[in-house]
C-alpha cells in the first residue's frame, strides 16, 4: 500500500516490485536446484550459517527486471522511463538478490525496486 500510495498516477508500477520478487526471486530457488552450476554462498540473517546460491538462479531475479518492465510499458509517463528501468533493475535486482541475507531477499528486492522505480519516475 506504501508503494501505491508513493507512485500515486503510476500506482501499477508496483505490480512491477511484486512480480519481480514474486516471479523472479520465487523461481530463483527451483532453477538454482534444478540447473544451478555456479554456486556462492551467501550468509543468512541473524545466523552464522552460510547458505548456497547460484548464478543461474540469480539470472532469473536479473530477466525478470528486464521483463516486467518491458510488459508494463503503458504505465510509464515515458519511453525514456521504461528503457531506464530495463537498463537499471536487472543488474540491481540481481545483486541485491545475491547479497542479501538468505531470510531477507523479499524484502530487501521490494523496497529496492521500489525506491528505484520511485527515483525513475520522478526525476527521469
Amino acid at each position: 500500500m506504501f508503494f501505491k500510495w508513493l507512485f500515486a498516477e503510476n500506482g501499477d508500477l508496483v505490480y512491477i516490485i511484486v512480480f519481480i520478487t514474486g516471479i523472479g526471486d520465487g523461481l530463483a530457488e527451483p532453477v538454482g536446484i534444478m540447473w544451478g552450476k555456479h554456486k556462492y554462498k551467501t550468509t543468512a540473517c541473524f545466523a552464522s550459517r552460510a547458505y548456497t546460491r547460484s548464478w543461474e538462479g540469480s539470472a532469473c531475479v536479473f530477466l525478470s527486471g528486464m521483463i516486467f518492465p518491458a510488459l508494463q510499458y503503458a504505465d510509464f509517463d515515458n519511453f525514456t522511463q521504461v528503457l531506464v528501468s530495463m537498463l537499471v533493475l536487472p543488474p540491481t535486482m540481481a545483486y541485491a538478490e545475491a547479497i542479501a541475507p538468505h531470510t531477507m531477499d523479499t524484502p530487501v528486492l521490494m523496497i529496492g525496486c521500489g525506491i528505484i522505480l520511485w527515483f525513475i519516475c520522478t526525476f527521469i
